[in-house]
């Protein structure tokens, strides 16, 4: 059913298990991406980010109501797969 929503929270895999990285960003974690929301008609952009390195990111836009929610990933920082832990979409104050 549709959902009103204005922030999204997403969490990557940045190696925690390793207890010394050998490269400063680890390369499955999402480097270029979109969240996008579908509102029962179309796809619409509702965030997005080039360049990211951090394991866990929010997203805060417009009020929007959608009935689904995907994340697109252009590009991670050199492996052919990228890792996502978790995406929470939330209504916030």
């Amino acid at each position: 059913k549709a959902v009103e929503l204005n922030a999204v929270r997403l969490t990557f895999d940045t190696e925690l298990n390793v207890k010394f990285p050998e490269r400063p960003v680890p390369t499955q974690c999402v480097k270029d991406y979109r969240v996008e929301a579908f509102d029962g008609a179309a796809w619409k952009e509702v965030a997005a980010a080039k360049d990211n390195f951090l394991r866990q990111r929010v997203h805060a836009f417009q009020a929007t109501t959608a009935t689904k929610l995907r994340l697109l990933v252009d590009a991670t920082n050199g492996d052919h797969s990228a890792r996502v832990f978790e995406i929470r979409a939330y209504r916030e104050p």
